[in-house]
């Protein structure tokens, strides 16, 4: 083996295991090396590239990268190879608060500088050995490496101050490209050293030069082995039709190493096996391809991670371009992020320079760089009061802080997922001081600070403090300004320990504490549930934040997901605060968690909380509240929950949950044609269903509503929705946002051939259908949302008069149509009409009790439409189900959105509407004209029903039809 052994210990063992992380002396790992000079690389072949050597061609006399300076490799017997010595040209101000992690150590522009240091320091890491790999052994540079990755590969990012990337790209399959993307990365864990390849490139294409770096990796990965072959162990490779990865690399081998390395027999090292066989080995070639049927990714994990910290050094070879739980762990194994499958991008080198990175920072990195510098010296080429509208869009700005600031934040962000404790922990000086620096920059900031009459300085030292958030840590301070977001002095709170039981529902459930700003809060999972957990702090979104505008508070108050294993535990400290939350993949399942140091805030989840919610109220310790019912929680600062709960409709949380569960959860999903928990069945949805033979889909997750300030607009859909309004639970707000998660596009009716109505045309009738079940069921007033009739009944009188008649379509009501339509919103109400005027011909006919019940037939004829259309088979089955049995899966998949709803009204009230769609001038075609008379349905007058205003939720469509008038279109008949 090319290393002493080394003890085996665990990841944590390798932790500074003194009280000050400065007394730890050993290098730390990819450290610059010693100034020694290049090695001379030998008689690498000069072969032009794309020449195969084959296997006759002796690259014995390849570079000996066993005699590389051995990059961190330390005094292996004196255990971890992190360094915490802080003698790299730091002030001891800034070393003594990266020692302790104590940003008052120091002053925020000293910590800045720090910051800065750092990077530079980043600029020699592993250079000296990337050097060495990317030369040729005449000595020139391998600066035209090709390697055509297929779209079966990933893209990976290095963790600053551990690995570097080896590879980037610099191009796709249609040429060169900007996205510069690690596609390899080089780094050592203590005494194991490895390279990271985004797929595998013993079996893609590549040139001479890339397989000259392939040699040159090999031989700097085992290191000084002698005269000895080189051991290696090749596990968890695949060898399928796509994926030769066995073979391939096995054949590769042969080519460019033969009887210098020496290797085991196909599958002989997989799964139980892969210790024995990583006993011996100087080099580990691994991917995540196995057996989920036999084969337990963490058992292969810890084999892989005893043969590393044993000297073993590996290359794994990424396998397809998606990752699983093998890849995951083995890639955090080796400190690197998997950023995204390159299926789409398809990025690639052709005829690279990878020796254009060394001594330099990856584009990512120099982008921090400039934006530490410009805001540490108050040194922009803008102002932000005149940049506030589009600073987006201001290439200055992006170009000077916009980047930079973005790029720190998924650094930190990467590493705060995975709970790193970058003070804890060797290694990390560039996170450790971006860390600091944002803990200083926050001190400073006081909110409000708006950019109009705010300094830059100003504003751009709070936006960076934003960007620069760590929570895996045990010392953080508070943020003493939170704004608007939580404005209560929480620092007086004694926080508690508490056992909560918390049953899964996807996506998430609040837990029902509130974690205390700069106190480290602690989570222990106490069961062994068959669910994948994620604990995180608040559910706000960043654009709620209006940074650009009145700026009252940070941006990025929602945390990063924490994962949280059966029996682990997670510990953070987080500057903001707020109420916990928990995610789950799978439902019903029992979580108990213990919560160490954290707040309580008012938290109703049952009656059995009335009381306690109460007291929490009238004592207002806390700006946040929330309600969980079983499909819906409520989410609100308290000063808007006080303005909701003064209705007396529902003035305490037990009725406001009641209503909620009927009129906010329950009537949206009635509504959209889906079963479920919650969700009664209705005659006229689940049981017409039933009875031609339709199935309806099953939701079984939680929404979100956070009563604060709004993503866009002045409401913003999503799970959560978020507004600046008070909750109201049969608000037309409310329950419009709502809709918005369940509209259809295909209820977009058109208009002069191109014209659509925008997508709020189909959003409202949650609100009205929601509200109107309200005043039905209980009476009372309901929100306005009036509907203008009169124009829409004058036109169509107006159409009858130029001489359009019964069996014609009305040219004139289209072009009129159209003409309203003039963008945005603009004409959504004729689009309700419209459809009112359908529920109203079936309501008056008697085939529902509620004419909003055409909407939900609709869902579900639309959802069968889409799942049969795909294959003929499937078709021929199905179509008869829906009302389009005379139609071919090809004409299914052409129909307009005019000609579906006609079709799909028709079948699901069992009403004729063609000459209803003529008088409208709503268009279909003829294939849709014949589908619909072949139904043999009973065809419909041309008649308006007068419902004005807001009476469409009060009753008109419901018990109120037969009040409602019923004026012939003949061109007379009075309003």
């Amino acid at each position: 083996m090319k290393h002493p052994s080394l003890p085996l210990l665990t990841l944590s063992a390798l932790i500074c295991l003194a009280t000050a992380c400065g007394s730890c002396s050993e290098q730390r790992p990819g450290a610059p090396s010693d100034p020694t000079p290049s090695p001379d690389l030998g008689v690498v072949s000069d072969m032009d590239p794309g020449v195969d050597p084959g296997p006759d061609v002796d690259l014995g006399g390849a570079v000996d990268l066993g005699q590389l300076p051995d990059a961190g490799a330390g005094d292996v017997d004196q255990g971890p190879m992190f360094s915490c010595d802080w003698d790299e040209g730091y002030d001891p101000e800034v070393a003594l608060a990266i020692d302790r992690g104590d940003a008052s150590l120091a002053t925020t522009d000293a910590l800045l500088t720090g910051a800065l240091h750092a990077l530079t320091l980043e600029r020699e890491r592993f250079r000296a050995e990337r050097e060495a790999i990317l030369t040729a052994a005449d000595g020139s540079a391998l600066t035209s490496v090709t390697w055509d990755l297929t779209h079966d590969s990933a893209q990976l990012e290095a963790t600053i101050g551990v690995n570097v990337p080896l590879l980037v790209s610099n191009a796709n399959h249609e040429g060169a490209v900007a996205d510069r993307t690690a596609l390899a990365i080089m780094g050592q864990l203590h005494d194991a050293r490895y390279v990271v390849f985004g797929a595998s490139p013993f079996r893609n294409a590549k040139n001479a030069q890339m397989d000259t770096l392939l040699v040159n990796a090999v031989r700097w990965l085992a290191g000084d082995v002698g005269d000895e072959p080189i051991e290696l162990v090749l596990a968890h490779l695949d060898e399928s039709y796509y994926f030769r990865d066995e073979t391939g690399t096995r054949t590769w081998l042969d080519e460019h190493l033969l009887d210098q390395v020496s290797y085991h027999e196909q599958d002989a090292c997989d799964g139980a096996a892969l210790d024995a066989c990583a006993a011996n080995a100087d080099i580990l070639f691994v991917s995540q391809h196995y057996d989920p049927e036999s084969q337990d990714p963490a058992e292969i994990v810890a084999a892989v991670e005893r043969a590393m910290m044993a000297g073993v050094s590996v290359i794994y070879l990424q396998h397809d371009g998606g990752i699983n739980p093998l890849g995951r762990a083995l890639l955090e194994l080796m400190d690197t992020h998997y950023i995204r499958d390159n299926y789409w991008a398809k990025l690639r080198l052709t005829d690279a320079d990878p020796t254009s990175g060394i001594g330099a920072l990856p584009e990512t990195l120099a982008s921090v760089e400039e934006t530490l510098r410009r805001v540490r010296d108050d040194d922009v080429d803008f102002q932000t009061r005149d940049i506030r509208h589009a600073a987006h869009e201001d290439e200055t700005y992006m170009t000077q802080i916009g980047r930079g600031q973005a790029q720190a934040k998924s650094m930190l962000d990467v590493l705060d997922q995975r709970g790193v404790e970058i003070f804890a922990t060797c290694g990390y000086d560039v996170a450790r001081l971006l860390a600091l620096s944002g803990d200083s920059l926050r001190e400073g900031v006081r909110f409000p600070l708006p950019v109009e009459t705010s300094t830059t300085r100003d504003v751009l030292r709070a936006h960076l403090a934003d960007h620069l958030v760590y929570t895996a840590r045990d010392v953080a301070p508070a943020q003493p300004d939170r704004g608007n977001f939580d404005p209560k002095d929480l620092s007086g709170v004694e926080g508690v320990t508490r056992e909560i039981e918390v049953i899964s529902r996807e996506p998430a459930r609040s837990v029902g504490v509130y974690v205390l700003p700069g106190q480290k809060t602690r989570i222990t999972r106490l069961d062994d549930s068959n669910v994948t957990t994620h604990v995180y702090v608040n559910t706000l979104r960043p654009g709620a934040t209006k940074q650009w505008e009145h700026y009252n508070r940070p941006v990025f108050l929602k945390s990063q997901p924490r994962r949280l294993e059966p029996g682990g535990e997670v510990v953070f400290t987080n500057p903001y605060g707020g109420p916990l939350q928990i995610s789950f993949d799978n439902n019903d399942e029992t979580v108990r968690l213990r919560v160490e140091n954290v707040g309580e805030h008012a938290h109703w989840r049952s009656s059995a909380d009335d009381e306690v919610f109460a007291r929490r109220i009238s004592e207002g310790t806390f700006g946040w509240v929330e309600v969980a019912t079983d499909g819906f929680e409520l989410h609100t600062r308290a000063d808007l929950f006080e303005q909701t709960i003064q209705d007396p409709r529902w003035d305490n949380p037990a009725k406001l949950a009641e209503v909620i569960e009927r009129y906010t959860f329950a009537a949206v999903h009635t509504l959209a044609g889906f079963s479920g928990r919650g969700i009664p069945a209705h005659p006229e949805v689940h049981g017409w269903a039933s009875s031609v033979g339709l199935e309806v889909p099953a939701i079984d997750h939680v929404k979100h509503a956070n009563m604060d300030q709004a993503n866009c607009g002045y409401g913003c859909s999503g799970n959560p929705y978020d507004a600046y309004w008070a909750f109201n639970p049969i608000g037309h707000g409310d329950l419009h946002e709502l809709g918005h998660g369940v509209e259809r596009g295909v209820f977009k009716l058109t208009h002069g051939g191109d014209r659509v109505y925008a997508i709020h045309g189909v959003t409202n009738w949650s609100a009205f259908y929601g509200a109107g079940l309200y005043f039905d069921e209980v009476g009372g007033d309901v929100p306005d949302w009036a509907v203008n009739t009169r124009e829409l009944f004058d036109a169509l009188q107006q159409a009858h008069r130029t001489g359009e008649r019964p069996g014609a379509f009305s040219s004139t009501m289209d072009a009129w149509l159209a003409a309203r339509m003039t963008g945005g919103d603009a004409g959504i109400g004729d689009s309700y009409a419209f459809y009112m005027q359908l529920m109203a011909i079936a309501r008056h006919a008697g085939v529902v009790t509620n004419g909003y019940h055409l909407v939900p037939r609709l869902h579900i004829i639309e959802r069968a439409w889409l799942d049969a259309r795909g294959d003929d088979t499937t078709w021929l089955d199905k179509r008869a189900s829906i009302g389009m049995g005379t139609l071919s899966a090809e004409q299914a998949r052409g129909l307009t959105n005019n000609e579906f709803i006609a079709i799909a009204a028709s079948f699901a009230m069992g009403i004729d509407y063609t000459d209803t769609f003529d008088m409208w001038g709503v268009a279909i075609g003829d294939d849709a004209r014949a589908q619909i008379a072949a139904l043999n349905l009973p065809t419909t007058d041309r008649v308006f029903f007068a419902i004005t205003a807001n009476d469409h939720k009060r009753g008109a469509l419901t018990t109120g039809i037969q009040a409602v008038h019923r004026i012939p279109i003949d061109g007379v008949s009075q309003w």
